[in-house]
C-alpha cells in the first residue's frame, strides 16, 4: 500500500501571480487616494490621474473633480501631464484657523516648472482652500500668464446635488450688474 499522496497546488503560474501581488501591496502605498476631511467636506486626491475631488459629507458622487494647472510661456500644463509627484499631509494654522492640508508636488517635466498643489480643510469650518505655486527650477525665466486651481474634469463639471438647470456658478469677479465693469 502507497503512503498518502500529498499534491501542491501551487503551480508556477500561481507562484508568479503571488509575487506580483505582494509587490503591489509592498509599493502599491502610493497609488491609493490620499483624503481629508472636515464634518462637511472630503478632498481626495488621485495619483492615477493627478486629479483631486471635492464630495460634500454625504454626498454620493463629488461636488468637483479637478486638476490643476498653470499657462507657462503661453504653453498650458496640467497636473496630469507630470510624469511623476509627492504628497505629504501635514496640519496647517492661518488666521481662519487650523487644519488638515495635502500638498502634491508635480515634477518631472523637461525644461518645465513644478506644480505645487496645497489643498486644505478648516477642522471647525465647513470649507477649504487650493493652491497652485508654480515653482521654476529650470535654469532659464519663464513667464506665468495664468493658474488654474480649479480645472473640472469629468462628465459633470459641478455638481451641486440638484438639477442642472438650477445650478449656477459665478467665477470670482464675476457681477451680472451691467453697472459694474
Amino acid at each position: 500500500m502507497e503512503g498518502p499522496l500529498h499534491r501542491s497546488f501551487c503551480n508556477p503560474t500561481l507562484k508568479i501571480f503571488a509575487a506580483g501581488m505582494m509587490a503591489v501591496a509592498l509599493t502599491g502605498t502610493a497609488t491609493f487616494a490620499a483624503s481629508i476631511r472636515n464634518s462637511s467636506l472630503t478632498v481626495t486626491f488621485n495619483p492615477q490621474d493627478a486629479s483631486y475631488e471635492i464630495r460634500a459629507a454625504g454626498s454620493e458622487a463629488p461636488v468637483v473633480e479637478s486638476r490643476a494647472g498653470a499657462e507657462v510661456d503661453h504653453h498650458w500644463v496640467a497636473s496630469s501631464d507630470y510624469p511623476r509627484h509627492s504628497e505629504s499631509q501635514s496640519k496647517f494654522q492661518d488666521d481662519l484657523g487650523g487644519g488638515q492640508q495635502d500638498t502634491i508636488t508635480f515634477t518631472g517635466l523637461a525644461s518645465a516648472p513644478d506644480l505645487v498643489c496645497t489643498l486644505r480643510l478648516y477642522k471647525d469650518l465647513p470649507y477649504g482652500t487650493v493652491e497652485v505655486k508654480v515653482v521654476n527650477h529650470t535654469p532659464n525665466p519663464i513667464s506665468i500668464e495664468a493658474i488654474r486651481d480649479v480645472d473640472a474634469i469629468g462628465s459633470e463639471r459641478v455638481n451641486l446635488g440638484g438639477p442642472q438647470s438650477a445650478d449656477r456658478v459665478m467665477f470670482e469677479g464675476f457681477t451680472e450688474d451691467p453697472t459694474i465693469k
